[in-house]
């Protein structure tokens, strides 16, 4: 998986499960590897097939966050904002500094014209990872929707800085485990 042999990692997984099928977290890594061939082949059965396996895993493990957001993530980049928005809730519930899904799910209610219910998850996850200058766009653009132009001022010179160091190198590393939010495509400073 780590060497993108999406090929031989989708049989590996499947031979584990084949001896193992309840085995928590393989739906989840074989998502993962469908996910990672989407990505760089773009055959939608590839990004279904990672679906499917998301939803098997949280079959077989409800609580496996990490496989709730990839598919709340798939399910807004899909366009279906709604079961998107319902499954970063729920995620939220179960796990409130759940970084990546409070970001994600403001990034729906931005979309949905909803910018006084995104400030909240922000401002949150920021404080969670003050380094994420997607959170710290996206909390810009809601303080713009809202009328709070201090708030939009110091949101847009935390994510000018953090953006100017190289964008995209203060990941977290544990955000790695699963896919990060992106900037909108005119997040420029």
């Amino acid at each position: 998986e780590s060497e993108k042999n999406w090929a031989a990692a989708i049989v590996a997984f499947n031979h584990v499960l084949a001896l193992e099928p309840g085995r928590p977290g393989i739906h989840y890594q074989l998502g993962r590897v469908y996910l990672g061939r989407f990505r760089d082949a773009g055959n939608s059965q590839d990004r279904d097939a990672a679906m499917k396996e998301f939803n098997a895993e949280l079959a077989n493990d409800p609580r496996n966050g990490n496989a709730a957001y990839e598919l709340a993530y798939l399910q807004a980049e899909g366009g279906n904002t709604a079961a998107a928005a319902e499954q970063y809730e729920k995620l939220i519930r179960m796990y409130p500094d759940f970084e990546e899904a409070l970001v994600g799910l403001a990034g729906i209610d931005l979309t949905s014209q909803k910018a006084d219910e995104a400030v909240p998850p922000l401002e949150h996850a920021v404080k969670l990872r003050p380094d994420d200058e997607v959170a710290w766009w996206r909390l810009a653009q809601a303080d713009r929707a809202v009328g709070n132009r201090e708030g939009q001022q110091k949101a847009l010179a935390t994510f000018t800085r953090l953006h100017q160091v190289i964008p995209g190198t203060l990941r977290n590393p544990a955000a790695d485990a699963v896919t990060p939010q992106r900037l909108d495509k005119n997040a420029t400073p």
